[in-house]
């Protein structure tokens, strides 16, 4: 699966950060830390904090969300598996804490990250909280974003229900071609559910944060990775590994 700073922007390839020591790992508990939600409005001393402490990087760009392994997916899943695990993925990569373990043990990101009185999972969730605004702010311009939503939800049942038919199919008939064409419908679910995931994150942003980013444009805008500046309703941001274990041969016979 691929991210750009919201998902960096989002949704989601991301461009990893390498670590430049081990950083010492907040005493507190990564679940009692209070992480910022993209429904939670944003402050102008947050900003303030935020510029500071990127002007601090050795490279003065917000840092991107770090990729991780995943595990190789079964394509012959029912739907509703397949939906359950798409979503988990999307929300792991999106993880503020799982994120701010990475940068934990990057001193170039957590020192600076500590000047301003935040853990490296607040930064990220700052930072999935901010680029949430921006992302949305932006694509409102050009898109209707309600309609966007129901069409991800209309094709999410189409795919599901090309694959509970496909799921009828004894297995003597699932050909090689046939496993290859529900690969495909695969990857449209996994496309379709992290779109909607991303979303309803937008949907959930509050109106004074797209206030905020418009303030702060000149400024954020120089911050941003060049990924981030791409349209995710125009290209695909989803790339989702299938296990080529379950592309069934032909002539395949069930037990």
């Amino acid at each position: 699966m691929a991210g750009r700073w919201m998902i960096a922007v989002v949704v989601c390839g991301l461009v990893g950060i390498g670590g430049c020591g081990a950083a010492t790992a907040p005493a507190t508990s990564f679940k009692s830390i209070p992480l910022k939600a993209a429904s939670e409005p944003l402050t102008e001393v947050e900003m303030e904090q935020f510029f500071r402490l990127i002007s601090r990087l050795p490279d003065g760009q917000v840092p991107d969300f770090t990729p991780f392994e995943q595990p190789q997916l079964d394509t012959l899943l029912p739907s509703k598996m397949l939906i359950t695990e798409f979503r988990s993925r999307y929300r792991e990569l999106c993880d503020p804490q799982r994120q701010g373990q990475v940068w934990d043990a990057n001193l170039d990101v957590a020192k600076p990250a500590q000047m301003e009185g935040w853990t490296s999972a607040q930064l990220a969730s700052f930072i999935r909280c901010l680029s949430c605004a921006v992302v949305k702010q932006r694509l409102a311009l050009k898109h209707d974003l309600k309609k966007i939503e129901q069409q991800c939800r209309q094709e999410i049942a189409q795919v599901v229900a090309i694959l509970d038919e496909d799921d009828l199919r004894p297995r003597s008939q699932m050909t090689e071609a046939f496993m290859l064409q529900r690969e495909q419908h695969v990857q449209r679910l996994a496309r379709m559910v992290a779109m909607l995931e991303f979303m309803l994150q937008l949907k959930a942003v509050p109106q004074s944060n797209l206030e905020l980013v418009q303030k702060y444009d000149s400024q954020i805008r120089p911050l941003l990775p060049q990924a981030s500046t791409q349209d995710p309703f125009v290209e695909p941001f989803v790339d989702v590994p299938v296990d080529r274990q379950a592309v069934v041969p032909v002539g395949y016979q069930s037990n």
